[in-house]
């Protein structure tokens, strides 16, 4: 039994050594011939080796014989070790079985039972084989199977994993037993865990769930609900550190391809703000319909099917029709006979417009008005969209009843008081402001140790201020006169080049003080206008002063003439301060200013506009203006009738104007440099110590470093005014004992109060008289 034992260990080993070169697959697909060789020559060798062990007659003839079936049955399946069988079976009979080399009737009898059993081995061991050959063949196709099933699954769970990191949500993937087999990136960031803690983990068992045993179990029952095909859906309030949030939670089954549920997968979204949002706007709905029930006007809220939601007492009043409850009633129904205008406000509205009308005129069939003011806009839900509309109204026909009687006589009244009082008030100003310096040149002519120096700028003084006075006297007289009719027109054929050059030449010293560029345009060829000389000097120089006054020093003027088919048109353009273009429409008003500022720096009455417009009417023609707008320059525009030339036309030349007890230490502060040297000529001549500012910022630096005892201080300052200097100046210790005399054109009580609590010791109302002044000098108080 040893040898037999060897000898089929013997095969299997050999059998397992070719399997490896020659695999049974690859055997069979050669085909039955090349297994009929393989399995003789086995039997064959098998035969050498038995011959080579004993002699013919030692038996054991089957020895060899069974290892080489087994061999070749593992090798080629059941069919080559049947044939090993039967070959097995003619060598033992034929050569082993006495009488030896036969096949004879006593032969095949006496090796019957040994033959069969042989037999019947071989078949057995044959089947057995090819039962493993099968075996082995379904066991690598298996494990190729699930070769690729892993590298499959291998490259799902990769894009599974870069999926659920990149989700903005927060996600995680759980196996039927709710451990965490994976969790994206937003999870760990937003609940302060690291991965390798919660992998592997369950998933309920996370702080953020197990911090409140309801919480759990509610995320158990979701888990148990999803195992079973179900998906869970609710709101829960997660634990994030010590504060808690709200999260949009959601559990889903996974399934295989077949429909198993493989796994869960949970998915929460932060709706903490939402939910925030949502209960504010809930609020503020509460409030807004308490406001609409109580509102003591005539309010109502709809939603999108205009059915009422609230109303307030005064719409149940004016529009509830008997009703003593209007809400869950539709509009239309109660209304049916609502305009088809309102009901396209209605779906204006509701579709994202707000709209109002401060006057709206309902005239009614039997043509009486119902005068009404109204808005109606929308008001978003929960979700962010238009839940419906508001609605408010008011009855103002009364009031318009009213007003219509007697808005005009009053705005005309009221106009007319107001620039009664604005033009009384800015022609004190102006005379003021020229008395000023010729008192104080008058005073300082009454010296007699005066040299000739200080006589010439006494009289540069007078001569420029009464030519000043005397211009606004023309203006006021000739306003007055063209009012009444009473202006004569001394027309003739003149040149418009000789109406420019006149009026540049009265114009230019303004022009060049200013350091202004000025260019004028005329045309080529000489053109003319009938008129009178003078006005249309005065028109054209009106607006060449309004341009040089308006536009900051070193600004651009241009007058440019051209001809128009029949006209001429005369225009003054300026890069200057500009117009709003709601003062353009009075600008030729009468007594009309744009700026009405405390310094009146560019001084005026507001009347030389009217006149040029009043002017320029009498000569037939038009004047416009046009401005985009503060800072942006301005165009005054003239048209005139051209008319043919006369043989001679005469050119006037207008001469070119003139510009002109104890002793104290006193600053002067004015920005009108004739008042402010003339006052100090005057005071210098007393004795005095005069230092001069003219402006209030150079006044408050002179004051502080110089320590005057007395400070005559002007009101209208430009940029910082007299009574911001004074409240500076009595911010410091050092001036506390400074006595401060107001010098202004203004002199009305209030301007006094105004004085007094701004720190001012005196107030004297320009042009000063001397007296006064000195007595201001020893006494400052507002006695004076």
């Amino acid at each position: 039994m040893s040898i037999i034992d060897s000898l089929f260990a013997f095969s299997h080993r050999s059998g397992c050594r070719l399997a490896r070169h020659f695999s049974y697959p690859a055997l069979k697909r050669r085909g039955g011939v090349y297994l009929l060789i393989v399995t003789m020559a086995l039997m064959f060798l098998a035969l050498w080796i038995r011959l080579a062990m004993a002699p013919i007659n030692a038996g054991l003839q089957y020895v060899t014989f069974f290892p080489a079936v087994a061999l070749a049955a593992f090798i080629g399946g059941f069919g080559a070790g049947l044939l090993a069988t039967i070959v097995g079976l003619l060598f033992a009979t034929y050569i082993f079985t006495p009488p030896y080399y036969s096949f004879s009737t006593e032969v095949l009898k006496t090796s019957f039972w040994s033959n069969m059993v042989f037999f019947i081995d071989g078949i057995l061991v044959s089947s057995l084989l090819e039962a493993m050959h099968r075996y082995r063949q379904q066991l690598a196709r298996e494990l190729k199977r699930t070769i690729d099933v892993n590298s499959d699954l291998e490259e799902n769970t990769q894009h599974l994993k870069s999926l659920i990191d990149n989700q903005f949500a927060y996600v995680a993937l759980l196996d039927t037993r709710g451990v965490i087999l994976e969790i994206n990136k937003a999870a760990l960031d937003q609940f302060g865990y690291r991965r390798e803690d919660v992998i592997h983990h369950y998933f309920y068992d996370l702080p953020c769930w197990s911090y409140d045993e309801t919480v759990q179990t509610q995320l158990r029952t979701a888990m148990a609900d999803a195992l079973r095909g179900k998906t869970a859906r609710y709101d829960v309030a997660v634990k994030k550190g010590d504060d808690s949030i709200m999260v949009d939670f959601q559990l889903s089954p996974v399934r295989n391809g077949e429909g198993s549920i493989v796994g869960l997968l949970p998915m929460a979204v932060d709706i903490s703000e939402r939910i925030h949002a949502e209960e504010a706007l809930k609020k503020s709905r509460s409030q807004l319909k308490t406001f609409i029930r109580q509102a003591p006007i005539t309010m109502a809220m709809f939603d999108r099917d205009m059915n009422y939601l609230e109303t307030s007492g005064p719409w149940l009043h004016d529009y509830g029709r008997g009703y003593a409850d209007l809400r869950g009633l539709n509009h239309y129904d109660v209304h049916p006979d609502l305009p088809d205008r309102w009901k396209l406000v209605h779906q204006q509205c509701l579709a994202g417009a707000m709209l109002r009308n401060e006057e709206d005129l309902w005239v009614h069939e039997d043509g009486s008005e119902h005068w009404s003011r109204w808005a109606v806009m929308p008001w978003v839900d929960e979700n962010g969209t238009i839940g419906g509309i508001i609605v408010s109204a008011e009855n103002i026909t009364d009031r318009k009843q009213n007003e219509a009687h007697l808005a005009e006589q009053a705005q005309q009244l009221q106009e007319a008081d107001q620039r009664k009082d604005e033009f009384l008030a800015m022609l004190a100003h102006e005379l003021r402001n020229p008395l000023a310096p010729i008192r104080n040149a008058a005073q300082i002519l009454k010296r007699p140790d005066l040299d000739e120096t200080r006589l010439a700028w006494c009289r540069n003084v007078i001569d420029r201020q009464v030519d000043h006075l005397v211009q606004l006297v023309d203006d006021l007289l000739d306003v007055s006169r063209i009012s009444r009719g009473k202006i004569e027109l001394k027309k003739e054929i003149l040149e418009v080049s000789a109406i420019v050059q006149r009026a540049v030449e009265t114009t230019q010293p303004l022009i060049e003080a200013r350091h202004h560029a000025f260019m004028v345009q005329l045309p080529s060829e000489p053109i003319y206008v009938e008129g009178d000389l003078v006005r249309l000097c005065q028109v054209v120089s009106n607006l060449l002063n309004n341009a040089a006054k308006y536009t900051d020093e070193g600004g651009c003027i241009d007058l440019t003439v051209e001809q128009a088919g029949n006209d001429i048109l005369l225009r003054v353009r300026d890069n200057g301060r500009g117009i709003a273009p709601s003062a353009l429409p009075g600008l030729f008003e009468l007594f009309y200013q744009v700026d009405r500022t405390l310094d009146r720096s560019e001084g005026g009455l507001g009347i030389g506009l009217s006149l040029v417009k009043s002017l320029v009417t009498m000569h037939g023609g038009e004047v416009w203006v046009s401005s985009e707008g503060r800072g942006q320059g301005s165009e005054f525009g003239i048209r005139l009738h051209r008319v043919q030339p006369a043989p001679a036309v005469p050119i006037a030349h207008a001469a070119k104007p003139k510009w002109a007890a104890d002793l104290l230490h006193i600053l002067v502060v004015d920005d009108n440099r004739d008042a402010a040297q003339s006052l100090s000529l005057l005071l210098t001549s007393e004795g005095h110590e005069v230092l001069l500012a003219y402006d209030g910022y150079s006044a408050l630096e002179v004051a502080l470093a110089e320590r005057p005892q007395i400070v005559l201080l002007d009101i209208g300052l430009p940029g910082m005014d007299g009574y911001a200097v004074a409240r500076a100046l009595r911010q410091h210790p050092d001036m506390n004992r400074t006595q401060l005399i107001a010098l202004s054109g203004y002199g009305r009580e209030v301007d006094r109060e105004q004085a007094r609590a701004a720190g001012f010791n005196g107030y004297l109302t320009k042009p000063v008289d001397f007296d006064e002044l000195h007595c201001a000098l020893t006494q400052p108080s507002f006695d004076h």
